[in-house]
């Protein structure tokens, strides 16, 4: 962050994950999933459109969120707050899905308690003081987590690679 700041570093960052991908991109030939069986509601907007461009978009645009919130938040809090409170995702995660209506194992949930206590044990010294930008990493945290479950349902819709390539080059193009 002293050379260049959160934009440009995530722009670089993704950039260059997406030019890693583009060689495979360019020679691995594209087998969609079998498609879900269609329901009887109304089709979603958009939903002509290839899953990867649109699962792309919209994973990019989270993705894009929480870097920028991680990133953004690192000018305002110590590295050891930032990595704990990022960390949060392996909690919110189980907990968003719930909401969703996802069904959550106790395996799960035991793990996601023991990942939170080990990020604390490892990551907090003092205690924890919520400061501006250990707000920033709260809210990046849960656009990981946003970000985790929207893969896990794109990735029965979408090619992988055609979805990663598209996302970061979203990510990038947002910065």
């Amino acid at each position: 962050m002293e050379h260049v700041g959160p934009f440009t570093f995530n722009a670089a960052r993704f950039a260059l994950g997406a030019l890693s991908l583009l060689p495979l991109v360019l020679l691995i030939r594209v087998r969609r999933p079998a498609a879900p069986a269609p329901d009887q509601t109304a089709p979603l907007p958009f939903s002509h459109w290839p899953p990867e461009l649109v699962g792309g978009l919209l994973a990019g645009l989270l993705l894009f969120a929480g870097a920028t919130f991680q990133q953004v938040g690192l000018q305002f809090t110590s590295a050891a707050n930032a990595g704990f409170i990022t960390g949060l995702y392996v909690i919110l995660v189980p907990l968003m899905g719930r909401v969703l209506g996802h069904r959550t194992s106790l395996t799960v949930w035991l793990g996601a308690l023991l990942a939170l206590a080990g990020l604390y044990a490892l990551s907090i010294r003092e205690g924890l003081v919520l400061s501006r930008g250990d707000t920033l990493q709260l809210v990046g945290a849960f656009c990981w987590a946003g970000h985790v479950l929207l893969i896990e349902h794109l990735t029965r819709r979408c090619h992988v690679l055609w979805l990663a390539f598209s996302q970061y080059m979203v990510c990038a193009g947002s910065a």
